[in-house]
This record gives C-alpha cells, sequence and structure tokens, in this order.
C-alpha cells in the first residue's frame, strides 16, 4: 500500500481529432510503476494492467481476466498465469448508479474489490513458486 509518487501521461490524436490513445505511468513511492493503456482506434479490445516491481512484472488482462506474473530477476523464468473470476465492472457499477437514482443506498466507489482478487491470487502464486 504504497502512495503514489508521481503521474505522467500521454496522448496521441489519431482519426477522430481527438485522443484516441492515451497511456499513463503511476510510479509509487516503493519503486511500483503502474502501466496504463487505452485505445480507442485499436483493432482490437483489450483491457490491460501492467504493474512493474523490481523483482516481478504483474500483467493483468482485464477483458480475459488473468494475471501473469514473471520473476524478472530469475534467468530463464516462465510466466506465471493465473485466470481470474471474471466480473462485469462496469455493469455493476452502471446498476448501482441506477439504483443509488431510484432512491437506493449512495453509490460506494471502491476500486479494491476486483484489485484485491487479483492481488490475492498473485500473493498465492509467489507463495508456490
Amino acid at each position: 500500500r504504497s502512495p503514489v509518487a508521481s503521474v505522467s501521461a500521454s496522448g496521441v490524436t489519431g482519426v477522430s481529432g481527438q485522443v484516441d490513445e492515451a497511456e499513463a505511468w503511476l510510479t509509487f513511492a516503493s519503486g511500483a510503476i503502474a502501466t496504463l493503456s487505452a485505445s480507442r482506434i485499436a483493432d482490437r479490445n483489450e483491457r490491460h494492467l501492467t504493474v512493474t516491481e523490481p523483482a516481478t512484472i504483474y500483467a493483468v488482462d482485464l477483458s480475459g481476466p488473468s494475471l501473469t506474473m514473471t520473476q524478472r530477476r530469475v534467468p530463464g523464468a516462465m510466466p506465471n498465469e493465473i485466470a481470474l473470476t471474471p466480473h462485469d465492472n462496469l455493469g455493476a457499477e452502471i446498476s448501482a448508479f441506477l439504483k443509488a437514482v431510484a432512491g437506493g443506498p449512495p453509490v460506494t466507489v471502491d476500486g479494491r474489490a476486483y484489485p484485491a482478487d487479483v492481488l490475492t491470487k498473485a500473493g498465492r502464486a509467489l507463495e508456490r513458486a
């Protein structure tokens, strides 16, 4: 749970006249770096998150969903892929919003549930490695 030390981003204007591709880098005080990218003109629908730590690279395919962990300091280390439980995050967000608008409980914007699942499985895989 390291705080964010810096955020950098860049974008490219493509065919729409607006930013069509963007990438952001979050650098944490621990030295970990998270890379997020988005494109509305890519030929494939992808949602990826990559976190690079000194010893390990975590690559999450959020549309898969799967988590691939690769040890950086182990020569010849093979990637370890873990399937994750599919979850429709956008659908759940929209449903909660509509319920709140209709007088239900207020929306809790909490990005911890799904990442917690990813981190729990990553921790278990590292224990087995």
